[in-house]
């Protein structure tokens, strides 16, 4: 997410006046309530984590013995089944723009982020999604706002 933001220098901008504004003393103690609804850095923390998917990929299922029908197309039952995340989080069918760092994709309305939801899982999702993702938002949100808060990054 640093190096989009770094490559994008009006997101970069953007992210650090909110949080100049959030956060005005540089040398204060940072906590989540601090930072969890700031609206422009969930937005670039949700489009780094689609950009740059970090899930292993190994969520794989087994389809029921009776089998599924899958967007019209049988699977048998007993097939494996992956989602790649990498896959879904740059697909054409789901993102415009997929390849782009675009946080303002998130910056819309709730139904056209629930719309967009539906095809972003960094951490999986259903049961076997990962346990302590509520605790990576956390420090994703506070260690990225820290970051930009305390230093001023540039490409060497």
């Amino acid at each position: 997410t640093l190096y989009s933001l770094l490559q994008h220098p009006a997101c970069m901008e953007k992210l650090q006046a909110e949080l100049d504004e959030a956060i005005p003393d540089i040398n204060a103690y940072v906590t989540h309530a601090m930072v969890k609804d700031l609206p422009y850095l969930n937005a670039v923390c949700d489009e780094g984590l689609r950009i740059h998917s970090v899930g292993a990929g190994d969520a794989h299922r087994v389809v029921p013995p009776e089998g599924a029908t899958v967007c019209g197309k049988f699977i048998p039952g007993g097939t494996i089944i992956i989602p790649q995340t990498y896959a879904t989080h740059h697909s054409t069918a789901y993102w415009d723009k997929p390849y782009d760092f675009l946080p303002e994709r998130w910056l819309v309305s709730p139904e056209q982020v629930n719309r967009l939801k539906q095809n972003f899982m960094p951490f999986s999702l259903g049961v076997r999604a990962c346990l302590g993702r509520s605790l990576a938002w956390v420090e994703f949100r506070v260690a990225l706002a820290v970051l930009l808060r305390r230093f001023n990054f540039t490409f060497v």
